[in-house]
């Protein structure tokens, strides 16, 4: 958190302490650290990332955790990441939503 007060305005300083929250099960403060990542950029890619991973798993919000994952595959489709979450698009799509 010491960090967020030397660089207020970095994204990559409130992804990293969402993804700090996240890890000691914070999981409201780290939605809103990533949002707050995402307000600051939001072009930055690992906020998204992220932010669907924490809707996908710990929140349950799938059109939340779809939102940010697609918005994650447009500015990053050739990640590690793009095949996993093309697959689990798919299956969403599949069930309907």
């Amino acid at each position: 958190r010491r960090s967020v007060g030397f660089w207020p305005r970095s994204a990559r300083t409130y992804s990293n302490l969402g993804e700090v929250y996240r890890r000691m099960k914070e999981i409201r403060k780290a939605e809103a650290a990533f949002t707050k990542a995402v307000e600051l950029d939001p072009q930055y890619a690992d906020a998204h990332y992220n932010l669907g991973v924490l809707y996908d798993g710990e929140l349950r919000d799938p059109g939340k955790a779809e939102f940010h994952y697609r918005k994650f595959l447009e500015l990053e489709p050739n990640s590690p990441e793009a095949v996993r979450i093309g697959r689990w698009l798919a299956a969403l799509e599949g069930k309907g939503k």
